[in-house]
């Protein structure tokens, strides 16, 4: 058969891909609890901003001001608080603390673990800060925000400047410069040691995003050669950004809070500088055994362990010296799957025995 009469089919499946990948962001997309706007960015109408902004009770004033004037940002910033929220579950998945934050807007409501002044705090409020900084830097690249596009000022080094810079470098200046804007806000009513630990953990989720950009290239060439290659600044998967949180999670610096001179020092050393891009916090963890109202905390009784783990989902340490439960249960999954020309994959039926594990 013909290649052209594959055309069709390839130029249907490209432009396909294509709207998956630039339609995003296109639509607003409240978080659940409110009724979905269906309002194209960018044609919002007076009454539909005011309607959406007033929607969001957990806004500062300050943060309500920038939803009047720009509730397109806003409602990237909205979803890159989902990202963050998100990123967070998966981090903590196998922690005794496993997120336990019902959705986003809670950390600006100030109703969960952010009153805490521990190590899980300062990830989370790193995390949604570089979900809002992620969200809006995407955006402006994108070309669906009026405010911003392509970063134009990004200046390659002399090993990149052979390439053609036809591509769009993600905007990160206008991303972190929102993200600031947006995220400090909820911190200005009172400057406290809490204040300042949740501002330090915001510009930390902002600079790990800022400092693992890459430079990204394509070549282009006839059968594949690379007769010319465009590149482009861009930033790194959610994923790997959650990733490198978590690490600095486990190596977050206890500080203390100076009153006279209204700011954070290292609680083990006197007068050394914090590095922007750690975490700090200023009291040690609660051990998260048990529920907790305070920081919304459900405990981790009926949590799931790992009998044979030797790590943080250990029955030995997730269920607290508590023990554990065995339930057994019967699963029918898919197997011996095989793909057949063209397209069809066919598996058979299976079942098996699983062991589960419930905490006492």
């Amino acid at each position: 058969m013909q290649i052209s009469t594959y055309l069709p089919l390839f130029i249907g499946l490209f432009s396909i891909k294509l709207q998956a990948e630039f339609s995003y962001d296109r639509f607003v997309q409240v978080l659940p609890g409110r009724k979905t706007l269906s309002i194209k960015t960018g044609a919002w109408q007076p009454s539909d901003v005011t309607h959406y902004c007033d929607s969001m009770t957990w806004l500062s004033q300050r943060q309500r001001e920038l939803c009047l004037r720009h509730p397109d940002i806003i409602a990237n910033a909205e979803r890159g608080a989902e990202y963050g929220h998100t990123e967070c579950q998966h981090q903590f998945r196998n922690q005794r603390w496993n997120c336990s934050i019902e959705n986003a807007t809670d950390i600006f409501s100030k109703r969960t673990i952010t009153k805490a002044r521990s190590a899980e705090t300062a990830f989370v409020h790193a995390v949604m800060s570089a979900g809002v900084t992620y969200s809006v830097t995407r955006a402006c690249g994108m070309g669906i925000l009026e405010e911003c596009g392509c970063d134009t000022k990004y200046l390659p080094s002399s090993e990149e400047s052979n390439w053609n810079w036809d591509g769009c470098n993600d905007n990160i200046g206008y991303g972190m410069y929102f993200s600031r804007d947006f995220m400090d806000a909820i911190e200005d009513d009172l400057i406290n040691g809490l204040s300042l630990m949740n501002i330090h953990n915001n510009e930390a989720g902002r600079q790990v995003i800022k400092h693992e950009m890459y430079t990204k290239c394509k070549c282009h060439g006839v059968s594949g050669s690379c007769t010319s290659k465009i590149c482009w600044r861009t930033m790194r998967k959610m994923r790997d950004i959650g990733d490198i949180l978590m690490d600095k999670y486990f190596q977050a610096i206890r500080v203390k809070y100076a009153k006279k001179r209204k700011r954070l020092r290292p609680h083990s050393k006197t007068g050394a500088r914090l590095p922007v891009t750690e975490l700090v916090y200023l009291d040690t963890s609660p051990d998260w055994c048990e529920p907790n109202k305070k920081y919304f905390s459900h405990g981790t009784h009926g949590r799931f362990c790992n009998k044979t783990s030797r790590n943080s989902d250990s029955c030995a340490l997730m269920c607290c010296g508590r023990g554990y439960q065995i339930m057994e249960r019967r699963v029918e999954e898919s197997c011996n799957c095989r793909f057949h020309w063209c397209c069809v994959v066919t598996c058979e039926s299976c079942i098996r025995d699983e062991e589960l594990h419930i905490c006492n």
